[in-house]
């Protein structure tokens, strides 16, 4: 016995990556950049910003270096998270996603 589902049935969902926000889906819902991350950014821009006055070769550069690698390290992971736990969502609910391609010149 062959049951067929029609077009009818799947639940279609358009996707559009913005600046704003960081993703906009065809039914009106906004995903907007994480606030952890801004803060996290906003941190790893300070101790950047400490680090260029630091002088070569020195203990305190190397321990800064050290400070500024886990914080990529960490604005990484968060962006990764994010981008799972999105994905996970969409995936979720939807069984077609169509992502918009804009291209500016």
């Amino acid at each position: 016995m062959n049951i067929s589902l029609g077009k009818s049935f799947l639940k279609t969902l358009g996707v559009d990556l913005g600046l704003t926000d960081a993703l906009v889906t065809s039914d009106g819902k906004k995903r907007s950049p994480l606030k952890v991350l801004q803060k996290s950014l906003k941190k790893l821009k300070r101790r950047q910003k400490a680090l260029s006055g630091k002088i070569k070769g020195s203990a305190n550069r190397t321990k800064g270096k050290k400070i500024v690698g886990a914080l990529h390290e960490k604005v990484r992971n968060q962006r990764l998270d994010a981008i799972h736990k999105i994905t996970k969502a969409l995936g979720n609910d939807n069984q077609v996603i169509i992502r918009e391609n804009i291209y500016t010149s």
